[in-house]
């Protein structure tokens, strides 16, 4: 499997580079976006000294989280998840199935964006100006932030690959694709803006708060340890047995080309 998957991640390198200019143009693009949020909140913060209990270096460790989180998603899963309704719906999953690998990894990295990896850069400059201005000496809390980022990655992951299958049951799904990427854009703001029913559905059924606002937390030491991994532990077994179900079941649904 891995000699695989270092096969699979040369090919994707090689086929990103052959195309530069994309490459750039999709840097620049997020760069925009990112210098915008950046500048909302800088003019936000010269109004106010905090929102929700975050000052301004909380929540650059919030946006640096968040920025990391979504372009790490992207350059990884997305591209293979968006592809997965395409294969289903044109009958071609076969080519996947009969692989001597595990064919839901093969489908999440089929399409990984090697070339871009790079795109996270912003977001690691912006976490770590967020530690400067709070004086923040990490040392422990940067194992338990890089634990709790990697539980929010996966459950990221695996909920978007929920609605992925969801493909196997109707026709066109890639649309509720955009209508999740609109929902994470939640997960930029403090867990603490969000109350009642709102806030029950960013900590369970689209756990917008739990993606960046608990590593941010915990590098900031404003978070219970043991009941955030215990959160996180349970929401990813959760989605991850949701997606088997879903996987299994829409298999023997799946009919295929004929």
């Amino acid at each position: 499997m891995l000699k695989f998957l270092r096969a699979l991640f040369k090919l994707r390198l090689k086929l990103d580079l052959a195309f530069r200019i994309d490459i750039v143009f999709n840097f620049l693009n997020q760069l925009v976006y990112f210098i915008g949020v950046l500048l909302l909140f800088k003019a936000i913060y010269l109004n106010v000294n905090s929102i929700g209990g975050w000052d301004i270096g909380d929540m650059y460790i919030l946006l640096g989280t968040y920025f990391i989180l979504t372009e790490l998603y992207s350059t990884t899963f997305r591209g293979g998840l968006l592809n997965l309704p395409e294969t289903v719906k044109e009958g071609n999953l076969e080519v996947y199935l009969l692989k001597p690998v595990n064919t839901i990894i093969f489908l999440l990295l089929q399409k990984v964006n090697v070339g871009g990896i790079w795109r996270i850069l912003p977001g690691l400059i912006l976490l770590t100006y967020g530690l400067k201005i709070d004086s923040i000496h990490i040392g422990l809390n940067l194992l338990l932030y890089t634990i709790s980022f990697v539980f929010s990655l996966l459950i990221y992951t695996l909920q978007a690959f929920c609605v992925s299958l969801l493909s196997f049951w109707f026709y066109e799904v890639n649309n509720l694709f955009y209508i999740y990427d609109d929902l994470i854009e939640f997960a930029k703001y403090p867990d603490s803006v969000y109350s009642g029913f709102i806030r029950k559905i960013f900590l369970s059924v689209i756990p917008v708060i739990v993606f960046s606002s608990f590593p941010a937390r915990i590098l900031t030491g404003s978070l219970d340890l043991k009941e955030s991994f215990v959160f996180q532990i349970i929401l990813l077994l959760v989605f991850l047995l949701t997606s088997l179900i879903l996987w299994e079941t829409g298999l023997k649904k799946y009919q295929g080309r004929g």
